[in-house]
């Protein structure tokens, strides 16, 4: 049975061990337990996504384990990062609930940070595995893309936690992308965030706040129930932003600097099942200075999509424009003299008491000549004499 290495960490401690595909969550936690000493009945385990170490997944049950290890072969890394993290009191239930299995609905009143009460559905009753195809409308037949099955349930129930609001925002467009909808934002700041179908009679609708001032964002209602038939099938999404096809292959840049826009185009298709336009896909590398359109490498200046990978990085663009346009090189190159070339296979230049200057061949043109000739300027034409004073 293939395994993969993983590294379990907690705190000032750490162990190594062997996870396998078939493994369930169930020996991982009474491992982590032995090990460390850690009751996994009020913490969380959760591991790093190999396309963006910053972002982090929750495993609630043998199916996410599952997702785990084939999201990690099809990146084609055999290393794997898991952490622990400790787990709200409001939480409890809903991972104590998905760790044995119980798909019972939730309570449908959930406190907030304000003392108040929010209303919740059901959360979505989901596959028996993260891995379970999902039926797009495309036939029974249809396999759905590897990453697009993950994503299927990282949107699930009430109380889900994220890390931070750009990690949810992410996720959101993932969920979206896999079960072929568009949302549109209600309430987009810094401390709410409440998104519904982009279908106006759908019911879908998802609202989640920041936790204790935190960055934090953790879901208080969901409806996920979906009335519009997620009619956006695999020739594009319009979800699929610059931003997010760069949070996509950035972790293969890493290890194949010369990844192209066609790869790109194929893996993007590969694993998500969603076409992208040539044009959202340019590799860019700061490092080497270099861009697939090739302008940065012919010009040296920055290209435009250059100047957005740069702006990201809140960089200023002038610090990758090439030396060769500044002024101390421009002053460098006219620094010294620079002799005329000598002309060895020509004879030497005549001397000018030599040569005889003839005047230019004149001819009369055409039509009557000229009796005004044309005035220099600002040498006045007419003098204006005033009818008062009788001066010019």
């Amino acid at each position: 049975m293939e395994q993969l290495l993983g590294r379990c960490s907690f705190e000032d401690q750490s162990f190594v061990l062997f996870i396998g595909r078939d493994a369930d969550l169930a020996s991982i936690h009474s491992r982590v337990s032995q090990r460390l000493g850690v009751n996994m009945q009020e913490n969380i385990l959760k591991y790093r996504l190999p396309m963006d170490t910053d972002v982090e997944q929750v495993l609630l049950d043998d199916g996410d384990v599952q997702a785990m290890f084939d999201l990690h072969k099809c990146q084609g890394t055999s290393f794997i990062n898991l952490q622990i993290h400790a787990v709200e009191t409001r939480c409890l239930s809903t991972h104590a609930s998905r760790q044995s299995g119980d798909r019972q609905p939730l309570d449908r009143s959930t406190s907030n940070t304000q003392g108040g009460s929010l209303e919740t559905t059901e959360p979505i009753q989901l596959p028996r595995s993260s891995l379970e195809l999902y039926d797009r409308g495309q036939g029974a037949e249809s396999v759905v893309p590897v990453l697009t099955q993950y994503s299927v349930s990282r949107i699930h129930s009430v109380g889900q936690v994220f890390i931070s609001k750009e990690l949810l925002q992410m996720e959101l467009t993932n969920y979206a992308i896999a079960r072929g909808f568009n949302w549109k934002y209600l309430k987009n700041d810094s401390v709410r965030l409440t998104v519904r179908c982009n279908v106006s009679v759908c019911p879908w609708r998802l609202h989640a706040s920041v936790i204790r001032g935190g960055p934090q964002f953790a879901i208080k209602s969901l409806n996920n129930k979906h009335t519009c038939g997620c009619d956006i099938m695999s020739d594009g999404h319009p979800r699929t932003s610059k931003k997010w096809v760069g949070n996509v292959v950035k972790g293969k840049l890493v290890d194949k600097p010369t990844y192209r826009a066609s790869e790109m185009m194929s893996d993007i298709r590969q694993e998500y099942g969603i076409c992208i336009p040539y044009h959202q896909t340019y590799a860019v590398d700061l490092h080497l200075q270099t861009c697939s359109c090739g302008h940065w490498q012919l010009v040296k200046i920055p290209c435009k999509h250059a100047c957005a990978a740069i702006g990201s990085n809140k960089e200023a663009v002038t610090q990758y424009v090439s030396a060769f346009y500044s002024t101390d090189v421009y002053r460098a190159a006219y620094e010294r003299n620079i002799q005329p070339i000598p002309t060895f296979d020509m004879s030497d230049p005549p001397q000018p008491s030599e040569v005889l200057i003839k005047p230019p061949t004149t001819k009369r043109l055409p039509r009557r000549p000229r009796k005004r000739r044309i005035h220099s300027r600002g040498e006045v034409d007419h003098a204006y004499i005033c009818s008062r004073c009788k001066q010019i």
